[in-house]
Protein backbone atom coordinates (compact mmCIF):
# COMPACT_ATOMS: atom_id res chain seq x y z
CA UNK A 1 0.00 0.00 0.00
CA UNK A 2 1.46 3.14 -0.89
CA UNK A 3 1.17 6.26 1.15
CA UNK A 4 2.64 9.82 0.53
CA UNK A 5 5.03 11.20 3.33
CA UNK A 6 5.89 14.84 3.56
CA UNK A 7 9.55 15.42 3.44
CA UNK A 8 11.17 15.63 6.71
CA UNK A 9 10.86 18.88 8.30
CA UNK A 10 14.32 19.20 9.56
CA UNK A 11 16.78 18.39 6.99
CA UNK A 12 14.28 18.03 4.12
CA UNK A 13 15.76 14.42 2.85
CA UNK A 14 12.64 11.90 2.09
CA UNK A 15 10.85 9.64 4.74
CA UNK A 16 9.74 6.04 4.57
CA UNK A 17 7.28 3.78 6.75
CA UNK A 18 8.96 1.02 8.82
CA UNK A 19 6.82 -1.95 10.28
CA UNK A 20 7.97 -3.11 14.23
CA UNK A 21 8.20 -6.54 15.01
CA UNK A 22 6.30 -6.73 17.81
CA UNK A 23 3.28 -8.97 18.50
CA UNK A 24 0.93 -6.49 17.29
CA UNK A 25 1.63 -4.06 14.04
CA UNK A 26 3.57 -1.05 15.04
CA UNK A 27 4.39 1.79 12.68
CA UNK A 28 6.76 4.65 12.46
CA UNK A 29 7.74 7.04 9.90
CA UNK A 30 11.44 7.40 9.62
CA UNK A 31 13.73 10.58 7.76
CA UNK A 32 16.36 8.59 5.69
CA UNK A 33 19.02 11.36 5.83
CA UNK A 34 18.95 12.55 9.52
CA UNK A 35 17.28 9.74 11.53
CA UNK A 36 15.13 11.70 13.22
CA UNK A 37 11.61 9.22 14.10
CA UNK A 38 7.92 10.08 14.78
CA UNK A 39 5.35 8.60 17.08
CA UNK A 40 5.09 4.79 17.27
CA UNK A 41 1.44 3.73 16.52
CA UNK A 42 0.26 -0.16 16.82
CA UNK A 43 -2.88 -1.98 16.53
CA UNK A 44 -4.08 -5.04 17.80
CA UNK A 45 -6.69 -5.47 15.16
CA UNK A 46 -3.70 -6.63 12.78
CA UNK A 47 -4.95 -4.07 10.41
CA UNK A 48 -3.47 -1.06 8.17
CA UNK A 49 -4.93 1.65 10.32
CA UNK A 50 -2.23 1.92 12.06
CA UNK A 51 0.50 2.61 9.50
CA UNK A 52 -2.55 5.41 8.20
CA UNK A 53 -2.03 7.06 11.70
CA UNK A 54 1.75 7.25 11.66
CA UNK A 55 1.68 8.80 8.58
CA UNK A 56 -0.88 11.57 9.02
CA UNK A 57 0.81 12.13 12.60
CA UNK A 58 4.54 12.60 10.57
CA UNK A 59 2.65 14.53 7.66
CA UNK A 60 0.92 16.97 9.95
CA UNK A 61 2.73 20.12 10.44
CA UNK A 62 2.37 23.37 13.01
CA UNK A 63 1.34 25.88 11.03
CA UNK A 64 3.95 28.66 10.87
CA UNK A 65 4.34 31.58 12.73
CA UNK A 66 3.35 34.20 10.61
CA UNK A 67 0.03 32.39 9.84
CA UNK A 68 -0.53 32.03 13.94
CA UNK A 69 0.28 35.60 14.00
CA UNK A 70 -2.15 36.72 11.17
CA UNK A 71 -5.30 34.66 12.93
CA UNK A 72 -4.53 36.34 16.22
CA UNK A 73 -4.24 39.69 14.63
CA UNK A 74 -7.74 38.86 12.58
CA UNK A 75 -9.46 37.69 15.69
CA UNK A 76 -8.08 40.70 18.10
CA UNK A 77 -9.37 43.11 15.38
CA UNK A 78 -12.50 41.60 14.48
CA UNK A 79 -11.76 41.28 11.18
CA UNK A 80 -13.48 38.17 9.52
Amino acid sequence: MDVELKPCPFCGAAAELKKGVAAFEDWEVQCTGCGISGLNFGSIEQDDDAMFWAADSWNTRAPSGFQVDRECRREIEGDE
